[in-house]
This record gives C-alpha cells, sequence and structure tokens, in this order.
C-alpha cells in the first residue's frame, strides 16, 4: 500500500511540475526558469547609430573579435541591423552575415533595411526564445550585443548558441561581456 502512495505522490508532483512549464518551449524545462526581470522586446533600437558611430563601438567591438574580410558571422538579436550592417561592410563580398532576432517586427524593418542598403552577403532568419537556431559548423563568430536583457530562457540560450557544432573549430563567441574562446 505504501508502495503505491509513493508512486501516486510521485506521479502526482511529475504532472505539476510538466504543467507548471507547459508555457516554456521543451528544450529550455531542463533549466530553472529565470530569476531575473526580462525586458519586452518592445524596442529594437539601441541609440542613435550616429552617437554610436562617434564613439567608434562597432570599431572598436569588430577589432576586438578580429573580423576580417572574408568572415562568417551570426549576428545575434540583430533587431534594426546596427551590427548586421557594419558586418556585411567589414566582412566584404567573400564574408556572410546572419541576422537574426525572434521579433517579427525588428525582422521585418531588417529585411527592408538589408534590401534598400544592397546587402547581398546578409542572411535573416527567426530564431526562438530558447535556441537562435544557428546552421552547424557555419560561423567564425558569434555575436549577441546588447540583447540577452531580452533572452526569456537564458540558459537554454547560450546553451543552443555555443554548442560545439555551430562555431568552426577556430571560431569565437561574443557577447557584450566580452569574447569567449
Amino acid at each position: 500500500m505504501r508502495l503505491w502512495a509513493s508512486l501516486a505522490a510521485l506521479l502526482l508532483l511529475t504532472a505539476c511540475s510538466a504543467e507548471k512549464d507547459a508555457d516554456r518551449p521543451e528544450t529550455s524545462r531542463e533549466f530553472p526558469r529565470a530569476w531575473r526581470p526580462v525586458s519586452d522586446l518592445s524596442g529594437t533600437e539601441f541609440g542613435n547609430e550616429d552617437q554610436r558611430d562617434n564613439l567608434g563601438e562597432a570599431e572598436v567591438v569588430m577589432d576586438l573579435a578580429a573580423i576580417k574580410a572574408g568572415t562568417t558571422v551570426a549576428d545575434i538579436g540583430a533587431g534594426e541591423g546596427y551590427y548586421t550592417v557594419r558586418l556585411a561592410e567589414r566582412v566584404g563580398a567573400k564574408g556572410r552575415v546572419l541576422a537574426q532576432d525572434i521579433d517579427p517586427g525588428a525582422i521585418q524593418r531588417l529585411g527592408q533595411r538589408v534590401e534598400r542598403e544592397r546587402l547581398d552577403n546578409v542572411s535573416i532568419k527567426t530564431g526562438a526564445a530558447d535556441d537562435p537556431r544557428l546552421p552547424a559548423n557555419s560561423f567564425d563568430r558569434v555575436f549577441l550585443v546588447h540583447m540577452y536583457h531580452e533572452v526569456t530562457e537564458p540558459y537554454a540560450f547560450p546553451r543552443n548558441a555555443a554548442q560545439p557544432a555551430v562555431l568552426r573549430i577556430s571560431g569565437r563567441g561574443l557577447s557584450s561581456r566580452g569574447i569567449c574562446a
């Protein structure tokens, strides 16, 4: 009788736990929920681009990440394309930039910008809250700049973004906190 009562209690706890996480992507459920506040996706612009350029932001970051002609880069949380546009120019015709975001409005505006500026070396991809959905073994660098505060699954997302199959052997990831070897 005790065994049956214990099994029933375990099943009840499991059902409650599964119900509690039903609103989360399946690949995130092995991790705890975010304990920190998560920003809304309401704003995809981060300051004025001219002001950022006057400070040399993109140049410094791209120099630190050793972005050069021919580099293949993923710009995760690309928003309206501040880094995407500058990366595309830096990597040139032999390089590639994959701009990724989860906000449909930002993706649409970024697509219009890429077309307007004729950035033939840029592709756009929609990601998910827990997974940027990057193609395997495709990048020399992965950028995550000014976006992590909007990530609702802060444990699953970096695991999926930095899985070994995403970066080439010599690749590195770059976050707004620093460069990861």
